[in-house]
């Protein structure tokens, strides 16, 4: 359960794009999974890193002990930088591979996941290929969030064509929302 700290809203995050709808999707399901371990898959400008490490600060400042790891073949130095400013970045590994390739690390070195964020490459073989690598490794009632599911792209036609249920919503960018089938 959790209790104690609330914050009043979430640190501001400067983009042209309104995220408002997204940014609550992705604040408030860790926190309603109370989520011990989130992986997202692309960390590019850390939008996404930062509204789940906003999560997982509040989780931890909660006594429930959550950790955030990131993907991505490239680093960047200046989401690291800003996020290390923001002192969010102690709940939060980086970690620079292949997606593909981390995932099969993953099964010996962690946990099952409770959240599952996945918004790398966008075709719909690496798509497909991340949820079948990834998604085994979701915990029963966990939940993948596949971003920028938009009509006639390969991320779409792959969630449509994966073992898991899913719903999208199609709103500033497209994010589908994906649950094993029991």
């Amino acid at each position: 359960m959790i209790r104690g700290y609330v914050p009043e809203y979430v640190r501001p995050y400067r983009e042209s794009r309104d995220y408002s709808e997204l940014r609550n999707l992705m604040f408030s399901l860790p926190l309603i999974l109370q989520a011990r371990i989130i992986v997202e898959t692309g960390l590019s400008r850390g939008l996404s890193t930062q509204i789940f490490l906003e999560a997982v600060e509040l989780l931890n400042n909660s006594g429930i002990a959550s950790m955030l790891f990131t993907i991505d073949i490239e680093d960047s130095p200046e989401t690291r930088k800003r996020l290390h400013d923001l002192k969010l970045d102690n709940y939060w590994q980086f970690i620079m591979d292949d997606s593909i390739k981390a995932s099969e690390k993953w099964i010996s070195l962690y946990s099952p996941i409770d959240l599952l964020y996945l918004d790398s490459d966008h075709s719909k073989a690496h798509v497909t290929r991340e949820l079948q690598v990834w998604g085994q490794l979701v915990r029963k009632g966990g939940i993948i969030l596949v971003d920028d599911c938009l009509e006639g792209t390969g991320t779409l036609e792959a969630v449509k064509e994966s073992e898991f249920h899913s719903v999208t919503f199609f709103d500033a960018e497209g994010m589908c929302l994906l649950w094993k089938r029991w």
